[in-house]
């Protein structure tokens, strides 16, 4: 992996994940610019949904679109078994002591298999609709199951019989999460809302209300934060014991589809849509973003951290599952390929800098923090702003200019022009002054 400093007196760093594992269907899942590869095998042959990581950090499980369930050794990456479902299967979790693994399906089923063997123990039926999240409480007395048909149902194990089925939204239960001590449910919907639930009363605790349908929830290791990502384009973060809105965090360029917290409880991870791609880790105590994975070529609706948090696993649209190496000092971000450029603002306020990983990343130089990032098609050989600072062109290898809004990453317009012959080309002086005329076109 190339690692490259920005000029002048920017501290950012290339990206500072290794890409340890890959399991993927096509070779292309792995696309121009994505981190080192040990290895790479079949997982998938449909979406990846969500992925799980044992307590004990040593398997993975993977559900899909292609209606199994897989587990797969961690950190070797070598299959161990696959699990049938009769329908595509959404959601996918294990048990505290790991010897179990549930997994809820369209087939409005949520199964419960042996994690030793693979031998069915259990099919639970009660909802009307597919079930798009599964959870087991810390103390494995329950499992809970949210479905497309509004309700969550909370499951007593022992015999597998339902406690409470509970109405609880006016749309889509997309997750459910138990928080660390058992006390709290929380289930996030395409209601706009995370409803957070007593166990095991059944009981609504509080409401917790964002701009559009929430798609991932998840608690901090101590309990007292909750994460959920919305279709806003945003994680926010939430006190449990108020209900208070503690910050929101930014730079996803489409819906947030996964979050999860690192254990030590300090850093975030969220995983993008699929005009995103790409997974954001921010520091907790700050929102300051440490660090932006890029390597995947579909969304990403599957992220957990294994229980030591040396590893990150992540499931993708593009039928692959990755696991990243996740270093102790995340104090850097930046590009995780070549740098071909570096612009700095008319008032010198800002920085930008264009990466061949396909990605625009916004500076503020004082700080040296990234603002944002914009995500092009094909690596980026230059970059400009216009006089006034307010946009900000760049060129890739699609021969395409991209102008961007700075102040809030919105994409203006596309600029094709068959002269350019290639955007290298435009790395150089003439093309700069080229691209601030191109900024002016009608």
């Amino acid at each position: 992996m190339n690692i490259l400093f920005l000029r002048r007196n920017m501290p950012g760093l290339a990206l500072v994940f290794s890409c340890v594992a890959v399991f993927c269907l096509h070779s292309s899942a792995v696309g121009q610019g994505s981190p080192d590869i040990v290895w790479r095998k079949g997982a998938h042959s449909d979406g990846v949904t969500a992925v799980a990581v044992s307590p004990d950090s040593k398997l993975i499980a993977s559900s899909s679109f292609d209606n199994t369930v897989k587990l797969w050794s961690l950190p070797t990456g070598n299959l161990v078994r696959s699990l049938s479902h009769p329908e595509d299967v959404e959601s996918v979790a294990f048990s505290p002591d790991g010897s179990m693994i549930a997994a809820g399906d369209d087939n409005n089923e949520v199964r419960i298999w042996r994690t030793s063997d693979g031998e069915l123990l259990a099919t639970l039926k009660g909802h009307a609709d597919w079930v798009r999240g599964v959870a087991f409480s810390p103390d494995g007395k329950y499992l809970a199951s949210g479905s497309d048909d509004s309700t969550v149902i909370l499951w007593q194990v022992a015999g597998w019989v339902p406690l409470h089925k509970i109405t609880a939204h006016d749309d889509v239960v997309s997750r459910v999460a138990f928080s660390p001590n058992g006390a709290y449910l929380a289930s996030g919907s395409w209601d706009g809302t995370v409803k957070v639930w007593n166990v095991p009363a059944g009981t609504l605790a509080r409401t917790l209300k964002h701009p559009d349908d929430v798609e991932c929830v998840a608690f901090s290791p101590d309990g007292g934060l909750l994460a959920a990502g919305d279709d806003n384009k945003e994680v926010r973060l939430w006190d449990v014991a108020t209900g208070a809105l503690v910050r929101t965090l930014a730079g996803h360029e489409d819906w947030v589809l996964s979050v999860a917290f690192s254990p030590d409880g300090q850093r975030v991870a969220a995983g993008g849509g699929d005009f995103d791609e790409k997974i954001i880790m921010w520091r907790v105590a700050d929102g300051e973003i440490l660090g932006t994975i890029t390597g995947h070529q579909g969304g990403i609706p599957g992220l957990a951290f294994s229980q030591d948090g040396k590893w990150l696993l992540s499931g993708s649209g593009d039928k692959s599952v990755k696991l990243w190496e996740v270093p102790d000092d995340l104090s850097a971000v930046g590009h995780q390929d070549t740098v071909s450029e570096v612009a700095f603002s008319p008032d010198g306020s800002m920085a930008a800098s264009a990466g061949w990983d396909d990605v625009v990343i916004l500076w503020d130089v004082a700080s040296g923090r990234m603002i944002r990032s914009f995500r092009h098609s094909n690596d980026v050989e230059c970059v400009a702003f216009s006089p006034d600072g307010t946009l900000l062109a760049a060129g890739d290898d699609d021969n395409e200019v991209r102008l961007w809004r700075v102040s809030d990453g919105t994409m203006m317009r596309i600029l094709r022009d068959t002269r350019i012959g290639s955007s290298r080309w435009l790395s150089r002086q003439t093309g700069l002054c080229w691209l601030r005329q191109a900024m002016t076109r009608p």
